[in-house]
């Protein structure tokens, strides 16, 4: 498992008041060879005000996210926010030779600089260096292990409702990097903006996963018995769009009672990361063998 020797995590930010089941362990991560490294999110802030808006590199940003991303109904001034906090964000992740970062998403930066941060996850993730909302350094790392075993991007998503039988909904305001995406659009956050105003949620990405098998993976840090453990699985994307907002898709997983009797039992967190790849087995055996990480492989 070459890819974790030495692995670095960005955390931006404090962790949100209301995800306390994102906490986690930085002394157990160290004791794996994995850092975090942070910054207050009020220095970011400073730094994105001292850039210019026609600074090249933000300009450059802008034609970028206009290539990739529908962005017909957001306002200019939220598409230079965006990048001018892409470019400050990338600039700390290369001085610090970062491989993932787990950002604080909300309300600061909605209430500061009127935008949402999920495009510039987005972006990052798609760069292979996944960003998870929430500050969830666990949930980075998790997709940083997916995207090592498979080579594709991955995602962030909330377990979300029960669909229909062994279907549930995978959910997120919208950071997935656009290649998950069947089609992908900016526009602001609706849950996000029911608190801050739409007019300063704008930046989250909203469309459908992609159809097609897929791996699911979550690793947490057990502070008292001073361990990590994980879950581990397979299941596939279904075509259907569920009617709702932001990114979403339906997956079909067997036995899907027992596996969210599994993590219910177990404690997990409500994130789970994502690839659209088939890779559990070879992630399992690489976890256990060579990181000692319990790992329940769902089947």
């Amino acid at each position: 498992m070459k890819a974790l020797k030495k692995v670095r995590i960005g955390a931006i930010g404090a962790r949100p008041g209301a995800f306390n089941t994102v906490r986690f362990s930085e002394k157990l991560l160290e004791q794996m060879n994995i850092s975090v490294e942070t910054i207050d999110l009020s220095e970011v802030i400073f730094k994105v005000d001292e850039i210019s808006d026609d600074n090249d590199r933000v300009i450059e940003k802008i034609k970028t996210m206009k290539n990739i991303y529908h962005t017909q109904i957001v306002p200019d001034s939220a598409l230079v926010s965006i990048a001018k906090l892409s470019v400050i964000i990338e600039e700390w992740i290369s001085e610090n030779d970062l491989d993932a970062t787990a950002i604080q998403c909300w309300t600061i930066l909605e209430k500061k600089l009127h935008i949402t941060p999920c495009t510039v996850m987005s972006m990052m993730s798609e760069k292979l260096k996944p960003s998870a909302c929430e500050v969830d350094v666990m949930g980075a790392l998790s997709m940083y292990i997916l995207q090592s075993a498979s080579g594709k991007p991955s995602a962030l998503v909330d377990w979300n409702n029960n669909y229909l039988e062994n279907e549930v909904m995978l959910f997120h305001c919208g950071n997935f990097p656009p290649s998950l995406y069947e089609s992908v659009e900016i526009r602001y956050a609706d849950v996000i903006g029911t608190t801050v105003g739409n007019q300063n949620a704008y930046g989250a990405c909203a469309g459908k996963i992609k159809s097609g098998p897929f791996t699911f993976l979550r690793l947490s840090t057990e502070d008292i018995n001073g361990s990590v453990k994980g879950y581990v699985g397979e299941g596939e994307i279904l075509s259907q769009n569920p009617k709702t907002f932001g990114s979403r898709g339906i997956a079909k997983i067997s036995n899907l009672d027992g596996l969210m009797n599994y993590i219910c039992l177990e404690g997990f967190e409500h994130h789970v990361a994502i690839n659209l790849s088939q890779v559990a087995k070879s992630i399992k055996e690489a976890l256990e063998r060579y990181m000692d990480i319990k790992i329940y492989l769902h089947k």
